[in-house]
């Protein structure tokens, strides 16, 4: 397990560089593109890696094209993190992590949870964020698993407003902290969903965060769907439409 790093790694995806051959529609599109292109940095789940939710975007690109005429990377570029720890996840497996666990002690409630390892990872994923040299409120951070929870970590604690939190099959943990920043931060629009049979991860964590959001008068897009700990259809395509709305929002701003 690989404790010494400086610097967090990434993949980066954009219409000039991606592996899925997706090439521009944009003279094509329903609704303008703003001229800076915003961001999305992605968390993967304990175990995974960088390219792990690099997956979903071919199906993300299929509702962008139904809904606006024009590709998902038409509107916006990918920045895929990579969790530092290398941790194993079967014989001879290995996989990446934001923070260690034990798999075999994982808890039912996360809320009071306080990784020891955010004192080290916060300001590098922040450093991370902000080399994309955009403004925060063309930033949106999101991720699957323990991804999610990082990413609502810093995505609450950045000190500035971000343009979007994606929250999927998550939890809530440093509620103290979560709580009161989300009382206190100005309002903002967060995508959450999750699976109702999901036994790596009780759907009532991110029902808690969802609710946190609501209380605060926050905008909150929350798509619970019937399955497991997992990425479905449904919440792709609902997760387009929160992107959608958020190219709305900024359009709306100029």
């Amino acid at each position: 397990m690989s404790k010494n790093f400086n610097s967090i790694h990434y993949y980066d995806v954009t219409l000039d560089n991606n592996p899925f051959e997706i090439v521009s529609l944009a003279n094509q599109s329903q609704i303008n593109i703003p001229k800076i292109k915003p961001w999305i940095v992605v968390f993967h789940g304990y175990g995974a890696d960088a390219q792990d939710l690099m997956g979903i975007l071919p199906e993300l690109n299929e509702f962008f094209i139904k809904k606006t005429g024009a590709t998902v990377l038409d509107f916006y570029q990918f920045r895929f993190a990579q969790g530092p720890y290398s941790v194993p996840i079967g014989p001879g497996w290995t996989g990446r992590a934001w923070w260690t666990l034990q798999l075999s002690q994982l808890q039912q409630d996360w809320s009071n949870h306080k990784p020891a390892e955010l004192e080290t990872l916060e300001p590098l994923v922040k450093k991370m964020i902000l080399d994309l040299n955009i403004h925060p409120n063309q930033i949106i951070l999101g991720g699957f698993s323990q991804g999610a929870m990082l990413s609502s970590q810093v995505f609450l604690n950045f000190g500035e407003p971000l343009l979007g939190l994606i929250s999927m099959s998550g939890s809530v943990i440093n509620q103290s902290l979560w709580f009161e920043k989300i009382k206190s931060i100005q309002k903002t629009s967060v995508f959450i969903s999750h699976g109702e049979q999901d036994g790596v991860l009780p759907i009532k964590g991110s029902q808690k965060l969802m609710m946190a959001f609501k209380e605060s008068n926050h905008l909150v897009k929350w798509t619970p769907f019937q399955g497991a700990h997992e990425i479905p259809l449904k919440s792709i395509d609902k997760m387009s439409d929160y992107l959608i709305e958020r190219i709305d929002y900024l359009n709306s701003e100029k």
